[in-house]
């Protein structure tokens, strides 16, 4: 059973790295489905998304 329901946002900063990474990976394991994940690497950052795109099952998409 997961912890949430999937209706809520997580704003992720430094999600680029360290602490900030893991969580967002975390909170996507979690059921987390909504996140904005921010941090001053980009490529860094978008390895981070792609993590968290994988944990859900490819169920989080990218949006602009």
């Amino acid at each position: 059973m997961s912890m949430f329901d999937g209706n809520e946002v997580a704003i992720v900063t430094g999600a680029s790295s360290g602490i900030g990474a893991g969580t967002a990976t975390k909170l996507v394991q979690k059921g987390v489905m909504k996140l904005c994940l921010t941090g001053r690497n980009l490529e860094a950052l978008k390895e981070t998304k792609q993590k968290c795109v994988e944990e859900s099952c490819n169920q989080i998409t990218e949006r602009n």
